[in-house]
C-alpha cells in the first residue's frame, strides 16, 4: 500500500513538472529525458520503502533488541 502512495505521489509531481516544461517550451526530448528520469527515482524510492518495511518486520519478529549492558569501571588504588 505503501509503495502504491508512493508511485501515486511521483506520477502526480511527474505530470506537473511535464506540463509546466512543455507550456514554457522546453523541447520534447528533454520532457522526455526528465519523465524517465523521475519516473525511475521514483520507482526506486518506492522499492526502497517496501524493502525498509520488509526488513523492519524481520528484524522485529526475529526476538527484538538484545539487552542492554551497564557499562562499568574498575579503578585500582596502586599507592
Amino acid at each position: 500500500m505503501k509503495a502504491i502512495i508512493y508511485l501515486l505521489g511521483t506520477a502526480v509531481l511527474l505530470a506537473g513538472i511535464l506540463y509546466g516544461a512543455s507550456v514554457m517550451g522546453v523541447p520534447q526530448v528533454w520532457l522526455i529525458v526528465t519523465g524517465l528520469v523521475i519516473g525511475g527515482l521514483g520507482i526506486m524510492g518506492a522499492a526502497r520503502s517496501v524493502s525498509n518495511t520488509t526488513s523492519a518486520t524481520e528484524v522485529t519478529t526475529g526476538g527484538g533488541a538484545p539487552p542492554r549492558t551497564k557499562e562499568t569501571t574498575v579503578t585500582s588504588d596502586a599507592s
